[in-house]
């Protein structure tokens, strides 16, 4: 009879340490869903971010990165889809999911400040363009540039040209057009 006590024991805490796992497990589940919702929350931001300022060109390596957040979401469906899920894997996905939705829209951000100050500054020194000959030069191709979709060098050109016309113009035009 104690042996068949112990065994009971032994029996009833293993099926207490699976309801545990099955209970983790299934936490786990529902958690790695409810982050999928978020990761596509940050994905449709950065879309509408990106759609509401209207760029005149979106660089082909934001459309890599995009791509590849896209790819990792749809390995946390497949991953979800599978029975039975591996938890592990399934959290190395949510988090690679996460990781790159949360950079694209950080890269999206400073896209998209990057282009308005460009803009800013642009427009700002077409107060010079007709009277500083070398200035004109920069800012047509810093046009140029900026048309090209690359906003960071076209605003270090412009910052760079208008600079040498007014020092300090980079705080000043923080000032005027609060960005930071």
């Amino acid at each position: 009879m104690e042996t068949l006590n112990f065994r009971l024991t032994a029996t009833e805490e293993n099926l207490d340490n699976y309801l545990d796992t099955i209970g983790s497990m299934k936490d786990d589940e529902s958690r790695a869903r409810q982050q999928l919702e978020e990761v596509k929350s940050i994905l449709k931001d950065s879309k509408t971010k990106l759609r509401d300022y209207n760029l005149p060109v979106i660089p082909k390596p934001y459309y890599t990165e995009l791509e590849e957040a896209s790819e990792a979401l749809k390995e946390i469906v497949k991953e979800l889809e599978k029975k039975p899920i591996t938890i592990s894997v399934l959290n190395t996905r949510v988090d690679t999911a996460r990781d790159l939705a949360l950079k694209l829209f950080t890269k999206t951000g400073n896209m998209l400040k990057m282009a308005k100050f460009a803009e800013m500054a642009i427009v700002y020194g077409n107060r010079y363009r007709s009277t500083v000959i070398d200035l004109e030069k920069h800012l047509t191709f810093s046009e140029g540039l900026y048309f090209k979709g690359d906003y960071q060098r076209s605003l270090e050109i412009v910052i760079n040209a208008l600079n040498k016309i007014e020092p300090g113009i980079y705080e000043k035009l923080i000032e005027l057009y609060g960005e930071k």
